[in-house]
């Protein structure tokens, strides 16, 4: 006999781990210097998860969508904040 799901089931989505994987590295993103990297990693991330959410049904989509937009922007963020005054003292 099968355990019914437990609220959180619907929450979290297991099975779809790059989603999952980049939602955690978009929120790390946010953290200076490194975010640059986490941030790289967490579009990777999400665009796998995407992918793999429309052909299981959809799950773990909004947070592949998350991964995406938060690591794409704070990528460039970070980005432009380390390049900039290097562009000023050249």
């Amino acid at each position: 006999m099968e355990n019914p799901p437990v609220q959180q089931d619907k929450w979290v989505p297991h099975e779809n781990k790059a989603a999952l994987w980049g939602y955690y590295l978009a929120i790390f993103s946010f953290i200076p210097i490194t975010g640059i990297v986490t941030g790289m990693l967490a579009l990777g991330c999400g665009i796998r998860g995407l992918s793999f959410a429309d052909g299981h049904n959809q799950v773990g989509r909004k947070h592949a969508l998350f991964a995406m937009g938060a690591g794409t922007f704070f990528l460039i963020g970070q980005t432009a904040i380390v390049l900039f005054p290097l562009l000023l003292l050249s």
